[in-house]
């Protein structure tokens, strides 16, 4: 990947890149959809191969195919920062790992990943992958300083409103689809919470769905 500079062009962004993708004991790793999609379909014949392993933040983690990427004449390597196909839109993630080459390969991955993915009841022969649509570009990469700070703000925010109702619970992070069309609050708590309120409230500030991810340093976390 070429050189990448904040928007002022003096400053290298690979630090503030690196920081924001990186998983530290104050940033529970999500992995609440990673094999969500890969299930059994029925009406799905195609195969996808190799499969890509793309990370966002909190540790959240899904599986792609390059077959957008490869028509445009790009090359997916380890490292790249990719555009793809989200809930609903668009998000921006990190490749992690880019030569899941079969089914074998992709249950090895797994099975060698217990402690950081959630488990996938992968038994099918055909899996249905979701689409990169290709590399980021600079200007993309260097919203997402931008778009760490709104995060953090949003994070302030809710849990601002937590404390005002008195609900239970601590926020531990804050993720915005790369579109804008989703927010995502992470949070811990020791016993179920009810938070519709909450959300309401959420919702009438930011304009865009609202999502609540409970975490456990200790267990899968599990969406609500």
């Amino acid at each position: 990947m070429d050189a990448l500079y904040d928007v002022k062009g003096d400053v290298p962004l690979f630090e503030e890149i690196n920081d924001y993708f990186e998983n530290t004991e104050h940033r529970t790793k999500a992995w609440v959809e990673a094999g969500k999609n890969l299930q059994k379909q029925s009406s799905y014949t195609q195969q996808y191969w190799p499969v890509y392993v793309v990370e966002f933040k909190a540790g959240r983690i899904d599986y792609f195919h390059a077959a957008d990427c490869a028509a445009q004449g790009q090359v997916v390597r380890n490292g790249d920062l990719v555009i793809v196909e989200a809930d609903r839109g668009k998000d921006l993630g990190k490749v992690v790992h880019d030569n899941l080459a079969n089914l074998a390969q992709l249950h090895m991955f797994q099975s060698q990943h217990k402690d950081i993915m959630v488990e996938s009841l992968i038994s099918s022969k055909e899996i249905q992958p979701k689409r990169i649509y290709g590399l980021a570009q600079q200007n993309d990469i260097g919203l997402l300083v931008s778009k760490a700070q709104d995060e953090a703000k949003a994070m302030a925010v809710c849990q601002a409103k937590i404390r005002q109702r008195k609900l239970p619970m601590e926020i531990v992070d804050a993720e915005y689809q790369w579109d804008r069309k989703k927010l995502t609050f992470y949070f811990v708590a020791d016993r179920r919470v009810d938070f519709r309120e909450l959300i309401r409230d959420l919702f009438k500030l930011y304009k865009t769905r609202i999502w609540m991810c409970a975490v456990d340093p200790t267990k899968m976390p599990r969406p609500y």
